[in-house]
């Protein structure tokens, strides 16, 4: 299933939520190019302005979350091994 040169489709489903002025989470899926979940993924995201990241693992089911993030722009980084970033 995890073959080396196949790479993870990175956020298959995610939202943000986020009340005015408040935390916001992130949460998605990790799946592979087949639709596979993909466990034990590294997800890391970084706050395109401010350069802070926080970072989360996805569980058995390819979930994650990601709290406390702060309104603003971020890029978001999906690793595992045998995978391509």
């Amino acid at each position: 299933m995890n073959k080396p040169g196949f790479a993870l489709v990175s956020l298959l489903t995610a939202s943000l939520s986020c009340l005015y002025a408040q935390d916001a989470e992130l949460n998605g899926i990790v799946r592979d190019t087949s639709g596979a979940v993909v466990s034990k993924s590294a997800v890391r995201v970084l706050n395109k302005e401010t350069g802070a990241s926080r970072s989360a693992e996805t569980n058995e089911a390819g979930l994650f979350v990601v709290t406390s993030l702060r309104p603003g722009l971020y890029d978001v980084d999906v690793s595992a091994p045998g995978f391509k970033s």
